[in-house]
């Protein structure tokens, strides 16, 4: 039965009264994620909520938000600690729940018993369902959870904002709601004595209100445009930034210089740059990336305090209109022409049909090599024979950029003995990284052996990880390409001067994927990145325990690999302990050798 003292509410501003404390319940609940949804019903049975509920994805929750934000609280008809209790009491010492407050507030009715307004409670609950308002999501005993439900659900285009003279909260209501909201009392739990009074919105709101009601809106969808990519993952990407054909195609570049010349993109209307490039040729390489298609371009450029930014933020016109010199290659010099020479070679041996193919990968590389019957030896056995002349054919064609020095460099150079030798050298090395994964693995095998005794649960996940890792990384030495570790090795030409560099090696995992029972490993779906980096950005990049990113990910650097033992990068040195003198110790190690300090004596 419902209170007497709550009839007196019958008349025109009990009425309002009235209706101010259903909009302050439905505000709230609907504030706190309780608008029915599909997704509510797993996690009202449950508890599950987010795409991985179980630290591992579910399917068929990928478009569900993450597990930690935006967890929806229920209308609970009993006690519930992920939910709000509807009808909950008052506990001595404590303040009274949300509910009660907001009911004695709303309705202006401070005294009224906690038992009168709980039975009001229950008697919304009922015209509620009965009506079709709320929805019971979950039932579990005499215990429901509810649900508003999205039905009766309306999305008001324009209102009045109000703000809380206790918290400063601000709610924005529909015009229609406006009289009920003018100097009523706050929502807010401790505001006894705050009341909402209309507002003006400020100027950022007005700026989103105006640009959402336009339609014309966009995500930003950054991606990074960098040496790092490999050939066809860089085409993609211009392709996608090009035409963008879907929604969520990239409609930003972050750049390096590999956005500098050859790619036209004729709907791109600016260009930010982060510091001042270092010729004239390159800034406007760089700006005349944008407006190719209009005309017009907005071009932004970051001064960094250097005497090179500062000197032309001062002259500008020293930058855009100076003297842009012509991209050259300097010819009088055997680094450039051995390299040519070689795939001058290739060339005339697949011209004169001597091969047709060569290897594809690496593991071909070196199993031709191997054989000694492969289209490589093939054409190292026919370079021996024609060395002259193909050497004389070759250096025709720069008799009068070459002096005689360099000339004589390149024929020492370029002998046939010689080009095999390192050509040899580079399979060596690369077979010698497979059998060093080999090796890992089978060391590894071991340790799992030892720790599967042991029942080491630990241990075990870190090797079956561990092996994982391996595995993936084998499947990505398998191929590369034969070209490449030519190139690699300063064998072949490329557009710049390789840098033998460091290796980054990066594999992406998820520990907690568990697959179906019967279902085979694929270690194939495992991303893999092997990325050559300067030897001096490494140092500074790849140290252990640093953060590298590329591709988007952000890797942290657990392992360093330093050489094997047939070609160790380690040299040790010996220091003397009086003076500080250093000596390689393997020069110490020799028969003739003194044992004291050459420079002071000390032994």
């Amino acid at each position: 039965a419902i209170d007497p003292s709550l009839l007196a509410l019958d008349n025109e501003a009990g009425q309002q009264r009235l209706r101010r404390w259903l909009l302050g319940i439905l505000y709230r609940q609907r504030e706190r994620g309780g608008l029915y949804h599909p997704y509510l019903d797993s996690f009202a049975r449950q508890g599950y909520w987010g795409k991985f509920p179980f630290g591992r994805a579910v399917t068929g929750r990928e478009f569900y938000p993450p597990a930690g934000r935006f967890r929806p609280r229920l209308l609970s008809t009993g006690p519930h600690r992920d939910h709000d209790t509807l009808l909950a009491t008052s506990r001595p010492g404590q303040l009274a729940p949300w509910q009660i407050l907001w009911a004695r507030r709303s309705l202006g009715l401070p005294n009224t018993p906690e038992s009168s307004l709980l039975d009001l409670l229950r008697a919304w609950l009922d015209a509620g369902c009965e009506s079709g308002l709320l929805k019971t999501v979950h039932t579990d005993g005499n215990q429901r959870l509810l649900a508003l439900s999205p039905e009766p659900a309306r999305l008001w285009p324009e209102g009045r904002q109000f703000e809380c003279s206790y918290s400063g909260g601000r709610i924005f209501r529909p015009h229609h709601e406006v009289e009920a909201w003018d100097g009523g009392p706050t929502l807010a739990y401790r505001g006894d004595h705050g009341i909402y009074r209309p507002v003006s919105a400020t100027d950022r709101q007005s700026y989103y209100r105006k640009r959402y009601r336009k339609g014309a809106l966009r995500r930003v969808f950054a991606r990074e445009h960098t040496g790092l990519l490999t050939t066809l993952e860089r085409e993609a990407l211009e392709y996608q930034f090009n035409h963008g054909g879907h929604a969520d195609d990239p409609n930003v570049l972050t750049a390096t210089s590999t956005l500098e010349m050859g790619i036209d993109i004729g709907d791109l209307s600016s260009t930010l740059l982060c510091s001042i490039p270092p010729t004239t040729a390159s800034y406007l390489q760089r700006i005349g990336r944008a407006g190719r298609s209009t005309g017009t371009a907005l071009v932004l450029a970051v001064i960094n305090q250097r005497p090179h930014d500062l000197f032309f933020f001062g002259r500008p016109q020293e930058m855009l209109a100076g003297h842009i010199e012509p991209p050259g290659c300097w010819l009088d010099a055997s680094a450039v022409l051995v390299r040519q020479y070689l795939a001058f070679c290739f060339d005339s041996a697949v011209k004169e049909s001597l091969v047709n193919a060569l290897p594809h990968t690496g593991k071909q590389l070196v199993e031709d090599l191997d054989g000694g019957k492969g289209p490589i030896s093939t054409i190292l056995a026919w370079i021996a024979r024609k060395e002259s002349t193909l050497q004389a054919q070759f250096m025709t064609r720069f008799s009068d950029d070459v002096r005689d020095d360099t000339r004589e460099r390149f024929m020492q150079e370029t002998g046939a003995q010689v080009l095999r030798e390192r050509i040899h050298a580079a399979a060596r090395d690369f077979d010698s990284q497979r059998q060093a994964i080999t090796n890992a693995q089978k060391r590894l095998q071991d340790q799992k052996k030892e720790a599967s005794t042991q029942d080491d649960q630990e241990a075990l996940k870190e090797i079956e990880q561990e092996s994982r890792i391996l595995r993936v990384r084998q499947q990505t030495l398998n191929r590369t390409a034969a070209l490449e570790i030519l190139i690699e090795y300063g064998l072949l030409p490329n557009y710049a001067f390789p840098e033998r560099g460091v290796h980054f090696n990066g594999i992406l995992y998820n520990e907690h994927r568990r697959r179906p029972t019967g279902e085979k490993a694929n270690e194939g779906d495992l991303p893999a990145y092997d990325i050559v980096r300067g030897a001096g950005s490494a140092l500074k990049e790849l140290a252990p325990r640093n953060r590298f990113y590329t591709h988007s990910r952000e890797f942290e650097i657990q392992q360093l690999s330093l050489g094997t033992h047939a070609q160790p990068l380690l040299t040790p040195w010996a220091i003397c302990g009086e003076c500080g003198h250093m000596r390689r110790v393997d020069a110490l190690n020799q028969p003739d050798a003194s044992p004291a300090c050459p420079q002071c004596g000390y032994a």
